[in-house]
């Protein structure tokens, strides 16, 4: 069985794909906020007026923006390392203290979405001051996307674990 005929790998390609998807949309989603944002600001400036509610949108549309990126920097292994003990500990400790790393970045991660999605589900009510827009679907959407990562970050840590020298497995570290 070769490398790319495994599951995970297909598995990972996968997460991938979604992810970039994900990823894109959100520097989409961030262009158009910014349009806005200069069209607001040329509107206070030339005509005295704001954009009514773009506050209101910002509270909803920033936190999906920035949540659609993890996915991607997960799959990815984008996530800032510390490498300085690992090159200096040897081979051997450098991919421990990796895989290490990685485990905690998953608890992290399904700590992090275990929480938001309880506070999405405590928020049915919340509203935005001005538009008075139900806050409820932007929480769930963020509470899915973090809910993609921890799955992303799982494909990366069983993946990272079957990277492992076969005689480091046996040894149970």
């Amino acid at each position: 069985m070769t490398h790319s005929s495994r599951p995970l790998p297909r598995v990972e390609r996968i997460i991938r794909r979604v992810s970039t998807t994900l990823a894109t949309a959100g520097v989409a989603l961030l262009v158009l906020y910014s349009i806005a944002t200069v069209a607001d600001v040329l509107m206070r400036t030339v005509i005295g007026r704001p954009i009514h509610g773009l506050e209101d949108i910002a509270t909803l549309i920033i936190p999906v923006i920035a949540a659609s990126f993890i996915p991607y920097v997960t799959i990815s292994r984008g996530h800032a390392r510390a490498d300085i003990v690992g090159r200096r500990l040897g081979p051997k400790i450098a991919m421990r203290l990796d895989l290490f790393g990685h485990m905690v970045l998953f608890v992290f991660l399904a700590i992090a979405a275990a929480q938001f999605a309880a506070f999405a589900a405590d928020a049915r009510m919340l509203t935005t001051m001005i538009l008075r827009a139900p806050m409820s679907p932007s929480l769930i959407l963020v509470s899915f996307l973090l809910g993609f990562s921890v799955v992303a970050q799982g494909a990366v840590l069983i993946g990272e674990w079957g990277r492992r020298a076969p005689d480091q497995r046996r040894e149970g570290a």
